[in-house]
């Protein structure tokens, strides 16, 4: 069983140096094992141009939230 399903994670927020590598790559594999994955854009960085379609890609093709740290906090208490 993969590590956040036996720890019961349901939600994980992702950020990181490589949206385009690294934060891309969680963000899609924490999705395919039914976690809530919320991309914060304000703390994912990327060479220009890079970062911005690898946003695009998980918002539009995979429907996950991207948005800043302060909404993702602010949408957990509902």
């Amino acid at each position: 069983m993969p590590l956040l399903g036996s720890l019961g994670v349901q939600r994980l927020a992702v950020g990181g140096a490589a949206t385009d590598a690294c934060v891309l790559c969680t963000a899609i594999d924490a999705h395919v094992r039914g976690v809530r994955v919320a991309v914060l854009e304000d703390l994912a960085a990327a060479t220009r141009g890079r970062g911005e379609r690898a946003l695009d890609l998980m918002r539009e093709s995979l429907g996950l939230c991207v948005c800043s740290w302060r909404a993702w906090l602010a949408q957990l208490g509902k």
